[in-house]
């Protein structure tokens, strides 16, 4: 459950990292409008990275049967996710900042400058390794899990001879002109 936490722990330190530098050439000169970090970009990312920290939480509760099931759709999550990303970053897939986007080229063209240059940095490269390695860890909970000790359960209820015998309530005055 650690390597759970801390391996989703570093795919969201990687998605916060700045993915996209957005640069204008002015009279020649290249000026950088804005960086845009992974999770600013992709607002789904959030969402994904709450969702399997949800499941790590509800699986700590849960049966075995039950974890194998929240674990199964954690690590459908996390396929979804690498995909969403691979997708998007590959495609250089803006639209999550289309309005920043419009309002940095806009004024950017009042002073003069007409086309801008996306630059993508390592960091989704990053996060989808990260997130490999978080679907990694996903699947050898789902193997592993099973070999956890089973929780206690009492199926006996506790019998009425084990009750004191200086009780002196009602039911106790009953219990004892029965024996």
């Amino acid at each position: 459950m650690t390597l759970w936490l801390a391996s989703l722990g570093l795919a969201w330190i990687s998605a916060s990292q700045t993915w996209f530098t957005i640069e204008m050439f002015p009279d020649g000169k290249t000026v950088e409008l804005q960086q845009f970090d992974g999770v600013t970009t992709y607002p789904f990312l959030t969402a994904i990275f709450i969702a399997s920290a949800a499941s790590l939480f509800a699986s700590l509760f849960v049966q075995s049967l039950a974890r194998k099931i929240v674990g199964a759709i954690a690590g459908l999550i996390s396929v979804g996710a690498i995909w969403l990303i691979a997708t998007k970053v590959a495609g250089q897939d803006l639209s999550g900042i289309s309005k920043q986007l419009e309002t940095l080229t806009g004024i950017a063209a009042n002073h003069g400058a007409g086309d801008y240059e996306v630059l993508a940095s390592a960091w989704p490269w990053v996060t989808l390794a990260t997130m490999s390695l978080h679907l990694g860890v996903i699947a050898v909970f789902l193997f592993v899990e099973s070999t956890w000790p089973k929780r206690a359960q009492k199926t006996e209820r506790s019998s009425a001879a084990t009750r004191s015998e200086d009780e002196q309530d009602s039911i106790g005055i009953w219990d004892s002109q029965r024996k």
